[in-house]
C-alpha cells in the first residue's frame, strides 16, 4: 500500500472509524510477512492486505473491536491450529484504531490563553482564531 499515511490522514479528517493493521512477526510459512499492512474499515471493507483467507478475517474482526476503543493491541495467530490454514505458521498483527482529531477550544485571551496557543500545533491543532 504506497500512499497509507495519506490514506490514514484521509480518514481521520473524514470521521470514518477505521484500524491500522501491521504484521509485526511471522514464524513458519505465512501467507504475507513482516510489513504487511491493511487498513479495515467499520463496515468491515479494508484497503490492502495481510495475505487473505482465514487470517485476514479474524484480523478484520478483531479489528472492528479495536475500532471502537482508542487503545491498539498486538494479537497472536497460529495459522495452522487456531485458524485452520494449510501454511500452518504464526503471525503476530499489531492492530491500532485510527482516531480521529482531537478538538482544543480555548476561551479567552489572557496570558494563559496566548501560552495555550503557542503549543496547541504540538499537539496536532493547528487551526485556531486569533
Amino acid at each position: 500500500m504506497k500512499d497509507i499515511l495519506l490514506k490514514i490522514d484521509d480518514i481521520i479528517k473524514s470521521g470514518i472509524k477505521a484500524a491500522l493493521c501491521i504484521i509485526v512477526e511471522t514464524k513458519g510459512s505465512s501467507p504475507r510477512k513482516t510489513g504487511s499492512k491493511m487498513i479495515v474499515y467499520e463496515n468491515g471493507k479494508q484497503e490492502g492486505t495481510i495475505g487473505g483467507g482465514s487470517l485476514e478475517l479474524k484480523v478484520i474482526e478483531d479489528a472492528k473491536e479495536i475500532m471502537n476503543g482508542s487503545v491498539a493491541q498486538k494479537f497472536s495467530y497460529d495459522l495452522g491450529d487456531d485458524l485452520s490454514m494449510n501454511c500452518g505458521g504464526s503471525a503476530e498483527v499489531y492492530i491500532e484504531p485510527i482516531l480521529q482529531q482531537q478538538q482544543l477550544y480555548i476561551f479567552g485571551a489572557g496570558h494563559i490563553g496566548k501560552v495555550l496557543a503557542k503549543y496547541a500545533p504540538d499537539f496536532g491543532v493547528c487551526n485556531y482564531l486569533d
